[in-house]
């Protein structure tokens, strides 16, 4: 067998085939490298985060975003991948509230993600770019857990939708935006996973890309918050983005947090984690917040609970002061975030999730009625599928939530829970297959420790890896960008599984790994 690539002094072996060796691309010097993606993507963030409002940023942005769109086409195979990362990591898909919308009318954005002309949108372009990557990539075996994803989506919500009757009384849209969820992920997935399979070496090269994209995205941000820069606004309120990559954030921040743990400049890299802490606290999503605080909890499990435990005083203590001297500048970021975590305990009845959150719960309650009198709890109710608030009626104002069309029929079609949302989609069975496919792979690395906690870059990795599961999972499921960053996650877990499994099965250790191939 010969070697094709190595992670953390891990090699990967294959049976037949010429070897591999390192190419030069993966012998960058990364900090030159890292640096210059930085500003590239705090460039690539800056064009096309503007509006028509300023037409000449408007349309320096739009040739940014159709230039990347064409580099995906014309690039050698092995750097196609690149101009996709840009895509995913930097360019804003969603730039406008529903309220803004409402308040000063739909602006235009320079982002490949609002992409219009007539008919056609970006997730048709999307589409054709996904396809022509897969013909230039070599073809990849489809594992039984891809068949049987494959499979049932192909087939399953087909049935139910016509059964129930959605085909008939949904418009097209509705049916397109539930068929993106299983096609972009899967299309993400295999995408991914045959560059990692072709390019083996690539690996770290690619994840210092992705990182850096979206330190520099964040550092706009920042000064877009910092320096009073209104760009997503609820009432008067400046929310900065509300763009769905947001959650990207918080894997920025466990990067920062492993950092800590490990390197130098622990009190400048503390800095910078607070500024970006403040960040997603004013993106204003509860759901960001929650993802992060169960990814941190998971890191307790790790074999590093006592440098854990010591960063997480250390950046309390440091998050305390910070406030301190935010509070007066930003009241309005913390004032609104209290507001949106206040849980009414006091109301009669005590407390519910209903008093916690009106339109989640009735959302839920809803949908989990029409399939259980459907008799749909296992195949869901398919491509298309709405339904009523005759069961639980909404409470409150649902602008924001739900476009104009659906509250003026009462056809709901989303609910504003990745879990509950693909259940009622696609059923308990469809919700199996994908939870299946984005956790046996993680479980599979954390039960192979004795191999990761002896390389840096795998340890790295893998706790990344842990920390970031919560928000793929709840927050990862809403748009085509994200949809495409959890296939990323997948892809990214099973190369780096068939990795340390190629050293496992030589029945050595890491430790002797390092010894013979270092």
């Amino acid at each position: 067998m010969n070697r094709v690539a190595s992670i953390g002094n891990l090699p990967a072996y294959r049976r037949k085939g010429r070897p591999t060796s390192t190419s030069r691309s993966s012998t960058l010097r990364l900090p030159r490298f890292v640096a210059i993606v930085l500003i590239a993507g705090l460039i690539s963030t800056l064009m096309d985060s503007a509006t028509d409002a300023t037409p000449l940023l408007y349309y320096i942005g739009l040739g940014v975003s159709i230039a990347l769109t064409w580099l995906v086409l014309i690039l050698p195979s092995r750097y196609k991948i690149y101009p996709l990362l840009v895509l995913i990591a930097n360019l804003p898909d969603v730039t406008q509230s529903a309220t803004d919308v409402e308040k000063v009318g739909t602006l235009r954005d320079a982002s490949f993600w609002q992409f219009k002309i007539g008919f056609v949108n970006a997730s048709w372009v999307l589409l054709l770019v996904l396809v022509a990557i897969i013909i230039c990539l070599p073809k990849k075996r489809l594992t039984k857990p891809d068949f049987l994803f494959v499979l049932y989506y192909s087939t399953i919500p087909i049935v139910t939708c016509l059964i129930y009757g959605y085909i008939f009384s949904t418009d097209y849209t509705g049916i397109i935006t539930d068929v993106k969820l299983p096609l972009v992920f899967f299309m993400g997935m295999y995408i991914f996973s045959s560059y990692l399979s072709k390019y083996p070496d690539a690996v770290m090269n690619m994840g210092a890309f992705f990182l850096a994209l979206m330190f520099g995205r964040f550092l706009v941000y920042a000064i877009y918050l910092y320096g009073g820069f209104i760009f997503a606004r609820i009432g008067n309120f400046n929310r900065v983005s509300v763009d769905s990559g947001n959650v990207m954030l918080v894997f920025v921040l466990f990067f920062l947090v492993y950092e800590i743990m490990q390197g130098s400049l622990k009190i400048l890299k503390s800095i910078i984690f607070s500024a970006l802490l403040f960040l997603l606290i004013s993106f204003q999503t509860r759901m960001f917040l929650i993802t992060f605080l169960l990814g941190f909890s998971a890191l307790f499990f790790t074999k590093h609970k006592s440098r854990l435990a010591a960063v997480l005083i250390g950046l309390t203590l440091l998050g305390a002061i910070s406030v301190t001297f935010l509070s007066d500048s930003y009241s309005f970021v913390l004032n609104m975030a209290i507001n949106r975590m206040h849980i009414q305990t006091m109301q009669s009845g005590g407390f519910s999730f209903e008093n916690l959150d009106p339109v989640r719960a009735s959302e839920i309650a809803n949908s989990m009625h029409t399939m259980l009198t459907s008799g749909a709890l296992l195949t869901g109710m398919g491509y298309g599928a709405w339904y009523s608030d005759q069961y639980l009626p909404f409470h409150g104002p649902l602008q924001g939530a739900f476009s104009s069309k659906a509250i003026n029929q009462g056809h709901y079609d989303r609910i504003h829970n990745n879990i509950f949302h693909i259940w009622f989609k696609f059923g308990l069975i469809g919700l199996v297959i994908i939870s299946y496919i984005l956790t046996k792979p993680l479980l599979d690395i954390i039960r192979l420790r004795r191999i990761w906690t002896r390389s840096p870059q795998l340890n790295l990795f893998v706790l990344i890896m842990i920390s970031i599961y919560p928000a793929i999972v709840l927050c990862c499921f809403w748009t085509s960008k994200v949809i495409l960053l959890s296939g990323l996650y997948v892809a990214l877990l099973r190369h780096i599984l068939a990795l340390m499994r190629a050293g496992a099965n030589m029945n050595t250790t890491s430790a002797s790994l390092q010894r013979r191939y270092a």
